[in-house]
């Protein structure tokens, strides 16, 4: 993996986290981000930013 890419998957990976522990009523939790796949990754930051995006302050 090339230098940017990696660092693109770690900006995403913190994102998640900061989302997870703002909804933590979402039930996913900073070691499910820690093991998911890239594809899991994703959806779940999509997820999480869709619903912050609707419901957040």
């Amino acid at each position: 993996m090339q230098v940017n890419n990696i660092n693109n998957w770690q900006a995403l990976q913190l994102r998640l986290y900061e989302l997870i522990a703002r909804y933590p009523v979402m039930g996913i939790t900073a070691n499910d981000v820690a093991t998911m796949r890239p594809d899991n990754l994703i959806g779940s930051y999509n997820l999480l930013n869709d619903y912050h995006a609707k419901n957040g302050v």
